[in-house]
């Protein structure tokens, strides 16, 4: 699996995340890359863009990261309350290579 990616929302996340984040106005998107050529990578997230009406194409820059190298990168990010639902994710790094699904 390339990678994984979760839509947490009021409703529907883990416990532990009750005060972390502004459940009222926002859901949060977590992905995660689970290549091993990308352990020991810091994940930032660049850009969301919807690219249809089921499709959300999520660019990345990956940065090597010392001490880190035997984590795969992930990152929280915080997004406007059910824009993201229903969709489907593409995730590419900056200069445009795919992060294969699966």
């Amino acid at each position: 699996m390339a990678h994984r990616i979760w839509i947490y929302t009021k409703e529907n996340h883990p416990k532990k995340f009750d005060s972390t984040f502004t459940w009222d106005k926002n859901d949060v998107l977590l992905v995660q890359i689970n290549d091993s050529k990308y352990k020991g990578y810091r994940l930032i997230p660049k850009k969301l863009q919807v690219v249809n009406e089921g499709t959300v194409q999520i660019v990345v820059a990956l940065e090597k990261e010392a001490g880190n190298e035997q984590q795969f990168p992930r990152r929280f990010m915080e997004v406007e309350k059910n824009v993201l639902a229903n969709k489907k994710f593409v995730v590419v790094t900056e200069n445009g290579e795919n992060v294969k699904l699966n």
